[in-house]
């Protein structure tokens, strides 16, 4: 276990990633990588940082590339590719995604659950009494 005392950057993993930012990666790197194909099934947003599920989902993309970049396992970023960039790509730009309401030349603002949700009342969710025990 490491103290404060004995901690180098070294021992920090992101001391050695390539960027700073998922929004760095992803402009620097992936956008230079994944092709434009939109239509009305495939959905992207001209200002993608504005839906707060683009930029989450691109920030763990970002976070996994790293570690399977410098990962030792040779078959890394192969996964990479396969279990997380597709899966999350094809969520993110599905023609029923967070981004179903724009263009790659139109931002549109989209509703959030929270837009369309009532609170559930108090109580709902406490834990069901137990009427067994003796008091």
């Amino acid at each position: 276990m490491t103290t404060p005392a004995t901690d180098t950057p070294d021992d920090d993993p992101r001391a050695h990633w390539r960027f700073t930012s998922g929004a760095d990666w992803f402009t620097n790197w992936l956008s230079h990588i994944k092709a434009g194909r939109f239509d009305r099934d495939t959905r992207w947003c001209a200002q993608w940082w504005r839906h707060d599920e683009v930029v989450i989902r691109l920030e763990e993309l970002w976070k996994a590339w790293e570690t399977a970049r410098l990962s030792e396992d040779p078959a890394a970023l192969s996964s990479w590719w396969t279990a997380h960039l597709d899966a999350h790509w094809r969520a993110l730009t599905a023609g029923n995604g967070p981004l179903y309401l724009c263009t790659p030349d139109k931002h549109t603002n989209t509703e959030t659950l929270t837009d369309t949700c009532t609170p559930p009342p108090p109580g709902w969710f406490d834990p069901p009494v137990d009427h067994t025990t003796a008091a």
